[in-house]
């Protein structure tokens, strides 16, 4: 079962983790890894931008719901 998330806190953790990942000198694995998840944020608070949904449970597109850490389902 996935958690919910509002649209705010998606777009919150976009943020969040780009900015983490651009402190640090020089890359690790871990800072890879938070860009990788915040641009799975960013593309999942851009496709409930765009659907108009505010919560993540209430994107009922099944292409959403497959996607789960698969960015290329969200494009």
């Amino acid at each position: 079962m996935a958690i919910a998330f509002t649209d705010r806190e998606m777009q919150r953790a976009w943020r969040e983790n780009r900015s983490a990942y651009g402190c640090e000198n020089p890359k690790t694995n871990a800072h890879r890894l938070l860009l990788f998840y915040a641009v799975e944020c960013g593309l999942k608070a851009m496709y409930m931008k765009r659907t108009r949904k505010n919560r993540s449970d209430y994107c009922y597109d099944e292409r959403f719901k497959q996607a789960q850490h698969d960015i290329n389902k969200l494009f």
